[in-house]
Order: C-alpha cells, then sequence, then structure tokens
C-alpha cells in the first residue's frame, strides 16, 4: 500500500512539474493518459512500442516531444487558454494486457479510440459514455467481457463502433438505436444472446455484422434502411424470411447462413434490384420460389441456398440472372433433372456460371450436353451423390460416387426414374 501511494504521488508531482513550467496540454489530459498507461500490465510494454515511447517527464502534445510520444496520440489546441487536448488515442496492435482504465473517459475531446488487436481484459468502461465527440471506436480483437454498456447509445457522433472478436455477452443493447450517425456496426464473434432488437432507427448505417453470437428469435422487421451489408452468420435465430427485406433498396450483401430459419425463400429476393450476393445456407429452408427476373436488371452473382431442406426441382430461372456466377444448391431434396438452361448459362462468352454445385440432392436424368462441351478450366462445381444415370467420370463435375439405387428409389416412392 505504501509503495502505491509513492507512486501516485510521483504521478502528481510530474503532473505538478509540467503544470509550472507552461505545459501545452491540459492537465486533465495528462493525468488521463498516465492512468490509462498505468491500466497495461508492463511487461506488456515492450521499448519500441507506442506505449513504450511514453515518458511522461516531457509534455505529451509539445511538437517537441516527438521522440518520446512517438505514436499513439493526436493532439489539437482547444482551449481559450491554448491548452492542447488530446483527440485521437490509437494504440498500435503488439498484444498489449492489461484493462482499460476508467479515466479515460476523461479525454472528453477525443474523436478517435482505437485498441484493437491487443489483449485487454474486463469490462467496457462505463466512462465511455462521457466521450460525447467520438466518431470512431475500436474495441476489437481483445479479451473484453461482461455486458456491452447501455451508454453507448448515448454516443451520438459515433459513425464506427467495433467491438467484434471479444468475449462481451448479455444482449445488444436497445439504446444503439439512437445511433443516427453510426455507419458500421461490428459485434461479431461474440457471445451475445437474446433479440435483435429493433435498429430502424440508425438511419445511416451501412454494414451491420452481428454473426458468430447466440442471438436468438426472428430477424428484425425493422432495419435501417441504408443498409448495404447484413450479416447474421452463425447464429441461432429462427423463423422465416421477412418481406421487409426485399424493401432494404441498397442492400448489396445479405449472409444469413447457419442458423435455423425456415419456410420458403421469397423470389423477391432474387429480384432485389442491388443484391449482389445472397447466403442462406445451413438452414431449415424447406421451399423456394424464383421469378422471371429477365430484364430486370438483377446484380446477383452468387447464391448460396445449400444444406437446407428445400424440395421440388431446380428453378431453371436461375440461368436468367445475368451476372450470376456461382450457384450453391447442394444438399437439398431437388428431385427432377438438371435444367439445360444452366449448360447454356455455363457457355455464356460473357458472363458465364462458372461455380456450379448441385451435389446430395436426388437429381436424376444425364447431364445437359453444354456441360461436356466445356474444358475443365471454365467450370467448378459437383454433381456428385444424386440418383443421375449418366455422369461420366471423365468430366470434373461428375467426380464422386452417385446414390445407392435403393436410397433414389425410396425417394421416389419406387418411380421410375
Amino acid at each position: 500500500m505504501e509503495f502505491c501511494n509513492i507512486c501516485f504521488g510521483f504521478v502528481l508531482k510530474i503532473i505538478f512539474m509540467l503544470s509550472i513550467v507552461g505545459a501545452t496540454t491540459l492537465d486533465s489530459d495528462i493525468q488521463a493518459l498516465i492512468l490509462v498507461k498505468k491500466g497495461v500490465d508492463a511487461a506488456s510494454i515492450g521499448t519500441t512500442t507506442c506505449l513504450g515511447s511514453w515518458d511522461f517527464s516531457v509534455d505529451p502534445c509539445d511538437f517537441r516531444s516527438t521522440r518520446q510520444f512517438v505514436c499513439g496520440i493526436r493532439c489539437d489546441v482547444k482551449t481559450r487558454e491554448g491548452k492542447s487536448r488530446v483527440t485521437s488515442l490509437a494504440l498500435d496492435r503488439v498484444g498489449y494486457k492489461g484493462y482499460l482504465h476508467p479515466a479515460i473517459g476523461n479525454l472528453t475531446e477525443l474523436t478517435e479510440l482505437d485498441v484493437s488487436g491487443n489483449a485487454f481484459h474486463g469490462s467496457i468502461p462505463e466512462s465511455i459514455a462521457g466521450l460525447s465527440k467520438l466518431t470512431r471506436l475500436d474495441l476489437s480483437e481483445n479479451m473484453l467481457s461482461g455486458p456491452l454498456p447501455l451508454s453507448l447509445g448515448k454516443l451520438g457522433s459515433l459513425q464506427v463502433l467495433s467491438i467484434s472478436g471479444n468475449m462481451v455477452s448479455g444482449s445488444v443493447p436497445a439504446s444503439l438505436n439512437n445511433l443516427k450517425n453510426l455507419m458500421r456496426l461490428d459485434l461479431s464473434h461474440n457471445g451475445l444472446g437474446g433479440v435483435i432488437p429493433p435498429l430502424g432507427g440508425m438511419i445511416s448505417l451501412y454494414n451491420l455484422d452481428l454473426s458468430f453470437n447466440r442471438l436468438v428469435g426472428g430477424i428484425p422487421s425493422q432495419l435501417p434502411r441504408s443498409l448495404s451489408q447484413l450479416t447474421l452468420k452463425s447464429n441461432l435465430l429462427s423463423g422465416s424470411l421477412p418481406l421487409s427485406l426485399s424493401s432494404l433498396s441498397e442492400l448489396g450483401v445479405l449472409d444469413l447462413s447457419i442458423n435455423r430459419l425456415s419456410g420458403a425463400i421469397d423470389g423477391s429476393l432474387f429480384a432485389h434490384p442491388s443484391l449482389q450476393q445472397l447466403n442462406l445456407s445451413n438452414n431449415s429452408f424447406s421451399a423456394i420460389s424464383v421469378v422471371n427476373v429477365s430484364g430486370m436488371g438483377s446484380q446477383l452473382v452468387a447464391i448460396d441456398i445449400g444444406f437446407n431442406r428445400i424440395t421440388g426441382v431446380l428453378p431453371p430461372n436461375f440461368s436468367t440472372l445475368d451476372s450470376l456466377a456461382a450457384l450453391y444448391l447442394r444438399y437439398n431434396q431437388f428431385q427432377g433433372s438438371i435444367p439445360v438452361e444452366y449448360g447454356v448459362k455455363a457457355m455464356n462468352s460473357s458472363r458465364p456460371l462458372v461455380r456450379l454445385f448441385l451435389d446430395g440432392n436426388y437429381l436424376t436424368g444425364g447431364v445437359p450436353p453444354d456441360f461436356l462441351r466445356l474444358s475443365p478450366d471454365k467450370i467448378s462445381g459437383s454433381f456428385a451423390n444424386n440418383c443421375l444415370k449418366s455422369c461420366p467420370s471423365s468430366l470434373l463435375l461428375c467426380k464422386g460416387a452417385q446414390k445407392p439405387a435403393s436410397v433414389c428409389k425410396s425417394a421416389y416412392r419406387g418411380s421410375l426414374l
């Protein structure tokens, strides 16, 4: 205890010395920086790191101190008295260990706080809510735990919020819906649970990533219309696809894979005006409808609806998607023949289908002739594990065995294949 008191007295002495010799940095900012460094395990601070260069015997914001404070902070003159304020704290990604000291909330002129790519542990300090001018908060790839502070919803200037790759738990705070300037929200790779709250109030949000959590319930119908990327991969979401997804007119990437979603996949998604990548794989969808989108300007490049429970025949209208290059329909319960239209699309000289995975279904008949004329370097994929009677082993798409005849007869209830 006596040693700690001596250390704290030394800190106060440094601050006092700086203030009386005309330090350019506001005293409270200097004290906050000292405490932030104190929260970091000294053994994890290398001599060549940002924190290793912080020497508080000199003024952090004095331009003559560049040999000591070589990185990590940026300052600007902010007070009437000409005092400098720390406006950016961005540490290097070198594995700093320790905790985020609550004094970080005293750096009230911060517009950027980035401590990503380290090993900070403990909870996110509530004091961060006092940083009202923050536009970027990046705490990703650390070991932070505990719940997300409800007070994050008070950071009205935030444009980027990333807390991915930690161990935070609890629910997604509904208060985040207050962040009308937020453009990117990444809470992926954590232990968040509960339902996704309505987020329609985040009118500037274009990238939402809540993947690799434990979220339950349905996909909320109230989502920002500004979204261009929505990633909810690898959660426990259930229910059907909300029709409101089709109204997100700016949406370019939609990834809902590895969940428990069910029901029918509405064909309007395939006619979406801006959607380029659609991944609904590893769910429990049972049906699909594909509208004729020929001439409607579809932008879809890749579709993955593999590993579901979809029955019926393969939709030939996928071939009318002009930009489509990759189609994954594998491991469903499709029956019937491979549409000849798929072969025509693969032979397209300007926008061909270059990846086609139909394996793991109950397809019958033979391979459309256009596939037999394609050179091996023009298309990759698989027609294996089906009920095809004619799939020559010389064709790379046919590598792998077909289902046993008994399995195929059972699937077709003994009718002739």
